[in-house]
């Protein structure tokens, strides 16, 4: 694992564990906002993106994925995306 990431089921803060959903973002959140970022321009939004991709990552049956890097990925896209075309109607 590389620095500040944290695999499924290993410790945590206070003894606490980290289940799947919640690694495997972690394990990919640099990429991800790095996405968001290039897509929007800005960070706050990218960061805003990025809460929205983890509401919908939260919701996922993990069995029915087989890239969970991809996934993400399009979640992330698909969030900016919108992001971008609300920003254009105002």
């Amino acid at each position: 694992m590389g620095e500040g990431q944290v695999g499924a089921g290993e410790p945590y803060a206070h003894g606490e564990t980290v289940d799947p959903a919640t690694a495997a973002f972690v394990a990919h959140r640099n990429l991800l906002f790095t996405v968001a970022y290039e897509m929007l321009g800005s960070a706050a939004d990218a960061e805003d993106v990025l809460q929205e991709t983890w509401l919908r990552w939260a919701g996922v049956d993990l069995g029915t994925v087989r890239d969970q890097r991809a996934y993400l990925v399009r979640i992330v896209t698909r969030q900016a995306l919108m992001r971008l075309r609300a920003l254009g109607r105002r």
